[in-house]
């Protein structure tokens, strides 16, 4: 499973990459919620992990909309 992780924290998103590596899962970490979209078209994501707290976060809600339903 590939994992989008968007979070500004450093801390957090390290750990959290860490995380997700030792439970066997991919992960691109993002910092920024914009420029998820961008990604999630040039890549296979089966879950967006997202900080809701960003600056930009909501604006995301959108994306679990399925933009291209045969990859789902």
């Amino acid at each position: 499973m590939h994992i989008l992780l968007i979070e500004d924290d450093l801390d957090l998103g390290r750990a959290l990459q860490s995380a997700l590596k030792v439970e066997g899962l991919t992960s691109e970490w993002l910092r920024r919620a914009v420029d998820a979209p961008a990604t999630v078209d040039a890549t296979t994501v089966d879950c967006v992990l997202l900080d809701l707290t960003l600056p930009d976060g909501l604006s995301l809600i959108h994306i679990s909309e399925p933009t291209r339903p045969e990859r789902i």
